[in-house]
């Protein structure tokens, strides 16, 4: 089993904390579109987890929903900064999701894991821990790229050489619906939902060969829209119920 390399991965978005003051990527009704592609968006005095938060993008709007929201991120830059935004009833914690010993067992209705996975080379400690931390019955959302898309895996592949250089860590790996579902299944989960979706991305400059394959990579995702489940679209938004309390890891 490969393992994250931490130092790297905190070394990455401390630096994008520094540099971008924060980690918000998309527009306000962009969080609420893919919030809402969870279910999430009904959840109401929950407690819940925000996975990887950053600088609180999921974890203010959860908690703006009436929900007890903790965030928890590896990057100590990232997490300054998600308190100096964070409002009432959201707070965050500094630690690392492969730990077990992060939270206590049965402490979570709600884990909120979005865009998290990918930044390790195997999540199965994580859904492991995910196992253990929440309730019964609690929930899972996860939102991922979705590594079933035939282009977005070739994409990733050149990409990662040739095209994102200082874009990204040697951990992200993008995994497949299938990868996810036998995990989840080792570990106790039910998935009651599944789906995939596409967010409109920026434009990219044609006058440049990067442009060029970015924009051809964006048209090419766009029509596997027509493909069957679960190889379509960008991204991948999986839920899952607890069902078997796992011993401790």
């Amino acid at each position: 089993m490969k393992h994250q390399n931490k130092k790297l991965e905190v070394a990455f978005f401390d630096n994008i904390a520094r540099i971008r003051n924060g980690y918000e990527n998309f527009e306000d009704s962009v969080y609420w579109e893919m919030i809402k592609s969870t279910g999430a968006h009904r959840l109401i005095g929950k407690d819940i987890l925000d996975v990887g938060c950053g600088s609180g993008s999921f974890g203010n709007r959860l908690s703006e929903l009436g929900n007890r929201t903790i965030g928890v991120d590896i990057s100590k830059r990232m997490v300054e900064k998600g308190r100096e935004k964070a409002n009432q009833g959201f707070r965050i914690l500094q630690g690392d999701i492969e730990n077990p010993d992060l939270f206590c067992p049965n402490k979570f209705d709600v884990i909120f894991c979005a865009f998290i996975l990918h930044h390790l080379p195997s999540p199965y400690n994580v859904l492991r821990n995910f196992n253990w931390w929440l309730k019964k019955n609690g929930r899972l959302f996860i939102i991922e790229p979705n590594g079933s898309n035939p282009i977005l895996k070739v994409s990733e592949i050149i990409g990662r050489k040739n095209i994102v250089k200082n874009a990204r860590t040697i951990n992200e790996t993008v995994h497949s619906y299938k990868y996810y579902k036998n995990i989840l299944e080792i570990h106790g989960f039910s998935i009651t939902s599944k789906r995939t979706f596409h967010l409109k991305e920026d434009k990219y400059s044609l006058l440049s060969i990067k442009g060029v394959l970015l924009s051809t990579r964006e048209i090419l995702l766009k029509l596997t829209k027509v493909l069957p489940f679960p190889f379509r679209e960008r991204y991948i938004v999986i839920n899952a119920t607890k069902l078997d309390l796992h011993t401790y890891p």
